[in-house]
């Protein structure tokens, strides 16, 4: 009997585990409420009566704010230009920009600031800040002779490729060997890069790519919209892009590999994402390690902006 009794409240007790133990959990998000009250405040340096624009050197203390955010991104493009900015992540939602194109120009800053569930509240704030930047007239002079110059990748010369972490400048992970390219990718060397000097004293970057352009997969497709997998050569026509000059202090991080006793302190922006110089995988910015009539020393940020690419350019043939 007493078997028995066991035997059914067992049966009891598994049935009461099975009918509870299986109700449906219930699970909420809450409520989606996209951040509110995202304001961009500003201060121009140097910014007073005598100075409505600032004191020249184009730098702009922003700090965003919102009620209930937990990400921001942050875009910057000119307001007589009317194009859509790309944006960056600002994690501590401030940051110090510098404007760098020379002359008093108004400046259209696109804030994001991301809620739960990935809602997002976005505003714009238009500026007007003066630049007194002026570049090197060497560095000018040895880019374009003065008016016109076309460069090429020199391949032969060792490390004119080369690749190391953003994080850490100092370190090298890999550098191309005389030639290396020539058997898989010959379009990386055939390719050309002119500088330019208008008449108006502005700059521009023509690309000649008999060949296609030399680039891995994620530039490609992310950048210049072009199918094909991993590094190979593929055709190409970029149009004539302007450039500007700055300072690259405020794009690059300090520190360099060892052999590389400084940087000018220069760097070259082209125009658009599309725009590059040398290798496909890099951004549009490019920092100037040295110049001089017969070498163009580059370095650039990779497009998944964890690496950073060197370039070892030679007046073309």
């Amino acid at each position: 009997m007493k078997k028995n009794i066991k035997y059914i409240f067992g049966i009891l007790a598994a049935s009461a585990f099975f009918l509870f133990g299986c109700e449906e959990e219930k699970y909420e998000l809450g409520d989606l409420n996209a951040p509110t009250n995202l304001v961009i405040n500003t201060d121009i340096v140097g910014q007073n009566a005598a100075n409505p624009n600032g004191n020249g050197t184009g730098d702009v203390v922003i700090k965003l704010t919102a009620d209930n955010a937990i990400a921001y991104k942050i875009g910057y493009n000119k307001v007589e230009e009317n194009t859509s900015p790309t944006l960056t992540s600002l994690p501590s939602g401030s940051v110090t920009k510098r404007f760098e194109d020379p002359g008093v120009i108004a400046y259209r800053i696109t804030a994001v600031a991301y809620g739960a569930g990935g809602t997002s509240t976005v505003v714009t704030k238009d500026i007007t800040v003066r630049s007194d930047f002026n570049m090197d007239p060497t560095i000018v002079q040895n880019l374009t002779n003065g008016s016109s110059k076309s460069w090429v990748v020199d391949k032969s010369v060792p490390a004119h490729l080369r690749i190391g972490p953003w994080s850490n400048p100092s370190e090298i992970w890999w550098s191309a060997s005389i030639d290396e390219k020539v058997a898989c990718c010959n379009c990386f060397y055939t390719a050309t890069y002119t500088f330019t000097l208008t008449p108006s004293n502005t700059y521009t970057l023509a690309v000649s790519s008999p060949d296609g352009i030399f680039m891995n997969r994620n530039a490609a497709e992310n950048n210049l919209g072009v199918s094909g997998a991993g590094e190979a050569c593929h055709p190409w026509t970029q149009p004539t892009k302007d450039i500007a000059f700055g300072n690259s202090a405020s794009s690059f991080p300090a520190g360099l590999p060892s052999e590389i006793a400084s940087t000018t302190g220069y760097k070259i922006t082209v125009d658009g994402n599309d725009g590059f110089i040398g290798y496909g995988s890099c951004s549009n910015t490019y920092e100037i390690i040295e110049s001089t009539p017969t070498y163009l020393y580059l370095r650039s940020r990779g497009v998944n902006q964890g690496n950073f690419w060197y370039l070892k350019l030679k007046p073309a043939p």
